[in-house]
C-alpha cells in the first residue's frame, strides 16, 4: 500500500503474513515549491514586504523554510525603496528574522538619487522592524564612492546606517 499525504510522501507496506513491524520510509520535506511568492503584512494587515525565490522547502524536523535565489522587496505601499537579493535564505520556525546568505546585495533607490548598494555575504533582516544586521564584511557603494567595514546595522525605514568596526573608504568628488 502506498499513500501520499499532503505534500510529503509516506510509504507503508502492509504485510499480514509477517508479524514483525516494517520500517516506514518517508521524506523529511513538509513541502517543496518552485517559484514561491510570499507576502508579509503588519499588524494593520497592510503589505510590508514581498519575497520571491526560485525554490522553497520546509523541513519537517527543523520546521523552518529554506529558499534559493531570493528577492525581497519592501512593498511600494511602505515607501521604503529597498530590494534585497541573495543566493540562499532561511526563515526559522518563529518567522521573526530572515537570514540571507551568499552574494547578498541590498539596494536603495531614492527618487532623484543614485542607488546605494550594500554588499555582504550574510544579512539578518527583521522585516517587521525594517532593520538589517551583519557581523561580516560589508561594502557600501554610492556614486562611485566605496566604504568598507566589518559589521553593519541598517534602519531601513529611517535610511540610517551604523558601521561597527574597521571602517575605511574611498570618496571621489
Amino acid at each position: 500500500m502506498v499513500s501520499a499525504i499532503g505534500s510529503g510522501i509516506l510509504l507503508y507496506q502492509n504485510d499480514t503474513d509477517d508479524e514483525t513491524p516494517k520500517a516506514v520510509a518517508r521524506l523529511d520535506v513538509g513541502y517543496y515549491m518552485n517559484n514561491p511568492r510570499m507576502t508579509g503584512t503588519g499588524p494593520d494587515g497592510k503589505v510590508l514586504y514581498r519575497i520571491s525565490a526560485d525554490t522553497a522547502k520546509q523541513s519537517l524536523q527543523q520546521g523552518g523554510i529554506t529558499m534559493e535565489a531570493i528577492k525581497m522587496a519592501y512593498a511600494p505601499e511602505t515607501a521604503i525603496p529597498w530590494l534585497l537579493v541573495a543566493d540562499t535564505g532561511n526563515i526559522p520556525p518563529d518567522g521573526n528574522i530572515i537570514y540571507l546568505d551568499g552574494n547578498v546585495i541590498a539596494t536603495s533607490e531614492q527618487e532623484g538619487q543614485l542607488p546605494t548598494l550594500f554588499l555582504t555575504e550574510h544579512l539578518e533582516v527583521d522585516p517587521d522592524q525594517f532593520v538589517a544586521n551583519t557581523d561580516r564584511k560589508v561594502t557600501i557603494v554610492n556614486a562611485g564612492n566605496r566604504i568598507y567595514a566589518t559589521g553593519m546595522r541598517a534602519w531601513l525605514r529611517e535610511d540610517r546606517l551604523q558601521l561597527t568596526s574597521n571602517v575605511n573608504g574611498k570618496y571621489f568628488t
